[in-house]
């Protein structure tokens, strides 16, 4: 009798259990899509459309004309690579951006748009920019203008010589 209850008990938990999965199976829907792979970093096709969705608010509140949606979609993919690869670049280099000095700068972004920080705050929510984001992408920027002047500071070689040359004509 024991045998036969553990038994029911075995086939009813199983049937459960299939009954379950199929029942989460059927619930699964595409959260996000990977649209390229940079190095050990990927972006996501939400990164993607978030970017353009910015652009497009942006020239059109400058009454800016748009290009095609496949041409701006391919513009701001190639934008996303080259800023993946150089945060990359910045991170194995250890830079970073102090808050203090982002604070700085986003107040002094502000300020030479003739804003307070809560307008420019505002400002960005107008435009479907949430301040983090904008503290983020400001972040990623100035990073991103580091490892640009490092790469270039570093293959730039002026000698007293040329500039000597240079004073002379």
């Amino acid at each position: 009798m024991k045998a036969t209850l553990r038994h029911a008990v075995k086939t009813l938990l199983m049937v459960v259990a299939v009954t379950l999965s199929l029942t989460v199976q059927a619930e699964r829907k595409l959260l996000d899509q990977v649209v390229a792979i940079v190095d050990d970093d990927v972006i996501l096709q939400t990164q993607l459309e978030t970017r353009v969705s910015t652009i497009t608010t942006r020239l059109s509140a400058q009454g800016t004309g748009l290009p095609p949606r496949q041409l701006l979609e391919q513009r701001v993919l190639d934008q996303l690579i080259t800023e993946s690869i150089q945060l990359q670049m910045a991170e194995k280099m250890g830079m970073r951006i102090s808050d203090n000095e982002l604070n700085e700068t986003m107040t002094n972004i502000a300020e030479r748009n003739g804003l307070t920080l809560a307008q420019f705050e505002q400002q960005l929510s107008a435009e479907g920019v949430t301040y983090r984001q904008a503290r983020e992408q400001i972040r990623n920027e100035m990073l991103t203008s580091r490892v640009q002047q490092r790469r270039v500071g570093n293959r730039v070689r002026v000698t007293d010589r040329e500039v000597e040359n240079y004073l002379s004509t």
